[in-house]
């Protein structure tokens, strides 16, 4: 660990593929101790020690470092939206319902994305009941209220069946174009929404 931690001061960006293959070769106590120092600088090193405990198939240990990441102040966002990704495959792969849908949250929450989305959605739609369901649905429309992407906006409101309203962000986003169509919202989904109003939804 400490030849690589040379590394540092000369380039750490630069020399970070070479750090993290290096670290493969070290091992998995190498690994733990060099991500729990540089974590901070470098949270690619952090997500590679749940990966390769992952790959020991040490599930509960690697659960038990992707919780404790989540909970590290100065963890990148975006590298703490990737340990939830794979802490929620963990969860999964013990069948522990409550953590997985946690984690699917956290990874939405840290970092928004149509494919993060729809994990949620689709969880919460297998283990929720209706009343639980529409709550959590509402959690991840309130969360975008704000969200640059008037996109995934709109595919939250599309998914969780709220076509009305999905169809006024379309039709508002219009407004603010010269040309025909949906402004930050493709046609695809406008059409896919006129054909379920035509259907009754």
């Amino acid at each position: 660990v400490a030849w690589l931690e040379l590394l540092l001061t000369h380039d750490a960006k630069g020399n970070l593929s070479s750090i993290r293959e290096a670290l493969k070769l070290q091992g998995i106590d190498a690994q733990a101790i060099f991500a729990s120092r540089h974590y901070s600088d470098l949270p690619d090193t952090y997500i590679d020690w749940v990966d390769h405990l992952t790959s020991l198939h040490r599930i509960d240990e690697a659960i038990q470092v992707a919780q404790k990441g989540l909970k590290l102040s100065d963890l990148s966002i975006s590298a703490k939206a990737e340990l939830a990704d794979r802490l929620a495959s963990l969860a999964y792969s013990r069948k522990r319902s409550a953590l997985q849908l946690e984690a699917l949250w956290k990874a939405f929450d840290y970092s928004p994305s149509l494919d993060r989305l729809i994990r949620w959605f689709e969880r919460t739609d297998q283990v929720k009941d209706d009343q639980s369901k529409a709550t959590a649905w509402q959690a991840a429309i309130d969360r975008l209220q704000d969200h640059s992407s008037i996109t995934l906006r709109g595919h939250a409101l599309l998914i969780s069946g709220r076509l009305i309203e999905a169809l006024d962000l379309c039709i508002d986003q219009s407004r603010t174009v010269k040309s025909f169509g949906i402004g930050a919202l493709d046609d695809l989904v406008l059409g896919y929404l006129l054909k379920a109003l035509a259907q009754g939804g």
